[in-house]
């Protein structure tokens, strides 16, 4: 629930997996990721930032490592365009597009 109120009640997550909505959805498909990690290593770096009033655009770089339950491991590496708004003065994800790049072990997990 603490990943899930970084998001406008209407926010969007989108990538090569998913493409859900709204709080509700955004946290059962968090939690249906979860059912099979055990752990995930998860690095990012801003690549930009740009701020028009109460609106922004962030792009940044992100490398995953993610450990499953069954002792899989698979890596990721991308970016997400984010649109963030300000509300209530606290900045949150209107939106979050992530495009991965490079995959590695991902043949494992069919």
């Amino acid at each position: 629930e603490a990943w899930v109120s970084f998001f406008t009640a209407d926010g969007r997550w989108v990538s090569h997996l998913l493409d859900c909505r709204g709080r509700e959805q955004l946290l059962a498909t968090w939690d249906g990721l979860w059912k099979d990690w055990s752990s995930v290593a998860f690095l990012s770096e801003i690549g930009s930032i740009e701020v028009s009033g109460d609106r922004a655009k962030v792009r940044s770089y992100a490398r995953e490592i993610v450990q499953m339950k069954n002792g899989h491991i698979f890596k990721l590496a991308g970016h997400y365009d984010d649109d963030l708004v300000r509300q209530n003065g606290e900045w949150l994800f209107a939106s979050r597009v992530y495009t991965m790049k490079i995959a590695e072990g991902l043949e494992g997990l069919a």
